[in-house]
Formats: structure tokens, sequence, C-alpha cells
């Protein structure tokens, strides 16, 4: 009787072992990448994935220890996430609350079966982690006076959010920089901003200007994406001297092999 037990007990592991190995290989590479607080999950398929592949994602919430098992944390599913074929999945909605740090993981499924799970490595934290988008800027010509009004980065707007809300008034100490290029001159003036309005002016004629803006922490060193370039001529008339608002107070002046780069720093209240 033990033979027999133990050759059923060989085919069973066998059984099970050819099982596994058949299944598709476990996703690689699981991780949080957030842009103004657009949460998401990405991974990389595994190496010889089968092309039914699906993917199945499930976070946890760091400290909040499953009931059965309190040495681990309790895994929840993302309903969205559930069968995917991408290898990216959007969980903003479940990483709302910004006090909280979380984990994901990843599971493969094909017709030969599934995967082991593949975790994340480091704790996700919504507040210090996400990349700052651009922000909103706005460029108009008045004779040779350029006002530039900023707006944003906005928060990732989801479905428990009546409308949409500034990062402004909820990432501490935000400032903007707002770079102006003087195609005269050949020269960048760079100013600080603790609200998102610039006005500039008395500005040469028959000249361009273009115009790139980012916000930043100045308590949490976040990542930023500086907005898109524009470009405005001021209109044709008598070349004068530039003249810069009386309210920046230059800060810093930098050598550059393209020209004269100048720091100045503006304070004032805005709607943001």
């Amino acid at each position: 009787m033990d033979v027999v037990l133990s050759i059923c007990l060989c085919f069973l592991l066998r059984a099970l072992s050819a099982s596994s190995a058949d299944g598709p290989p476990e996703p690689r590479d699981v991780h949080f990448y957030s842009e103004s607080l657009r949460n998401v999950v990405r991974w990389t398929a595994g190496h010889g994935s089968p092309s039914d592949t699906i993917y199945t994602v499930e976070y946890a919430i760091y400290g909040d220890a499953d009931e059965k098992i309190p040495e681990q944390v309790r895994w929840r599913p993302v309903d969205q996430c559930i069968s995917v074929s991408q290898t990216e999945c959007d969980v903003s909605q479940e990483t709302f609350d910004l006090r909280d740090e979380y984990f994901a993981r990843v599971r493969a499924t094909s017709k030969h079966g599934q995967s082991v799970w593949s975790e994340s490595i480091a704790r996700f934290r919504p507040l210090s982690d996400t990349v700052l988008g651009a922000p909103l800027v706005d460029v108009t010509v008045r004779q040779n006076h350029i006002d530039i009004t900023l707006k944003g980065p906005f928060r990732w707007r989801m479905k428990r959010m009546k409308k949409e809300k500034s990062l402004w008034k909820i990432i501490p100490n935000m400032i903007y920089k707002v770079s102006v290029f003087n195609s005269r001159s050949n020269r960048t003036d760079v100013f600080r901003l603790t609200n998102g309005s610039l006005s500039l002016g008395e500005l040469e004629f028959s000249t361009q200007f273009c115009v790139v803006a980012q916000a930043q922490s100045e308590s949490i060193p976040l990542s930023y994406i500086p907005s898109q370039k524009q470009c405005v001529h001021t209109p044709k008339g008598t070349a004068i001297i530039t003249f810069i608002s009386p309210r920046s107070i230059p800060v810093l002046s930098l050598s550059h092999p393209t020209g004269l780069i100048s720091v100045s720093d503006m304070t004032g209240r805005g709607n943001l």
C-alpha cells in the first residue's frame, strides 16, 4: 500500500509540476507610474509569453494585514484590471488616499495555466512619487507687452471628484518656473512665480519671444514635465531696450553658450 501511495504521489507532483511549467512566464518589472496623481501599475510581459496571455492586477495598502495571515498584507482585486491584455492598468481610484502607501502584484494567465504572482518591490507613495504634469500656459501680446497666464497642473479627474482640483491645493510650496527666450538678444530670462500670472514689457518690437513653464514643489523633490514651447511675435515698430516688470527681482545670472540666462523672483497671489 505504501508503495502504491508513493507512486500516486509521485505522479501527482509530476502533473502539478508540468502544469506549472506549461503556464505563461510571470510578469516582470511590476511598478507604479504616476503623473499628476494618475496612478498606473505597469509591467513587462515575461520572456516568451504566449500571444493569448492576459493579466490580473491586485493591490495592497501598507499596514493592512491579512486576517488569516497577519504577517502578510491583504491583497484586493482591481475590478478594471481583471483579465486585461495590455501591460498597464489605472489604479487611481484604488490609490486615491494620499496618506496611504501601496503595493501591486500581477499574474499572467493563458490557456495553458497561470503564472505565479509578481509583486512590486518599492512602496508607492502618491504624494512623493508622482510626476508634476505640465501647466496650462496662455501667452498673449499687447503691442510690445506680453501677458503670460498659467493654471494647474490639475489632479487626474476621477469619478469621485465633482470638479477638477489644482495640485497647488494638494502639494505644498508650489511655484512656477517660467523661461522667456528673446530671439533678438539671444537671452533667456527665468522667473520664479508664486502665482499664475506674469507681465513683461516694454519689450522690443519685431521680436520673437518663446515661453516654457514648469510647476515645481519647493518642499518635495518631485520630477516635472515642462509645457510645450509657445512663441509669439511683437508687432513691427521701433526697437527699444528690453524692460522687465519692476515686480521682478533678479536673484541670479548665468552665462550660457547661446546667450545670457537670468533668473528673477516674482511674488504675488492669483488664481491657480
